[in-house]
């Protein structure tokens, strides 16, 4: 997305569309796409990057982002729920 084309100036303040706004606030959350989880999930082999399962798939970020981690195709990894439970708030690449 190029920001500054997505920016109005109004009365010389600069303002965000409403849409463009939230989706720089749901990736600062650390929230997903659906096309990245697709992408991830593809790269990954559709498989627990630790133990090797297919079952319960989620996306865990690398770094955490309560660590300063974002939402970004080489913080993201596949692990299955109980790998990525396990895992916590942990700085773990697998």
């Amino acid at each position: 997305m190029d920001l500054m084309a997505a920016v109005e100036r109004k009365n010389g303040d600069y303002y965000l569309d409403d849409d463009v706004w939230q989706s720089i606030c749901s990736v600062e959350r650390g929230k997903v796409s659906n096309k990245m989880r697709f992408e991830i999930f593809e790269r990954d082999g559709y498989r627990c990057k630790k133990c090797g399962s297919r079952d319960n798939l989620e996306i865990d970020h690398i770094i955490p982002i309560s660590k300063g981690g974002k939402s970004t195709y080489d913080n993201l990894q596949t692990l299955c729920h109980n790998c990525n439970y396990n895992k916590g708030s942990d700085t773990i690449y697998y």
